[in-house]
């Protein structure tokens, strides 16, 4: 809960449409100049009440499984992943992902 003050003598109570870990918030970086000691060019950052950056050596469907049990073994319960409209999400291997998990995917504007 966040309060928000206008001034000295009042206070609005701001509510979030998504509780607390139910939105995960993602994307896949361009590629980087050098490549990382594993060898990777690409990066994807998922943000939840932290960040979690994988380092992409693999599909994006495997980091996006394991962060999915990272934070249901935190207690959180994730219910809206949200991406801009690039092709990393929008293939069949991250389908069964989202389904496996009961997740919703959400699109912003690229």
């Amino acid at each position: 809960m966040c309060l928000l003050y206008f001034g000295k003598s009042r206070s609005v109570e701001f509510r979030p449409s998504v509780v607390g870990g139910e939105q995960i918030n993602a994307d896949v970086c361009d590629p980087l100049t050098e490549t990382s000691v594993g060898g990777a060019r690409y990066y994807i950052c998922f943000h939840l009440k932290y960040r979690r950056v994988f380092f992409i050596t693999k599909k994006v469907a495997d980091c996006l499984h394991k962060f999915l049990k990272e934070v249901k073994t935190a207690g959180h319960v994730t219910k809206v992943l949200l991406s801009d409209d690039g092709k990393e999400f929008n293939y069949e291997a991250v389908q069964k992902v989202f389904e496996e998990y009961g997740i919703t995917h959400r699109l912003t504007m690229p």
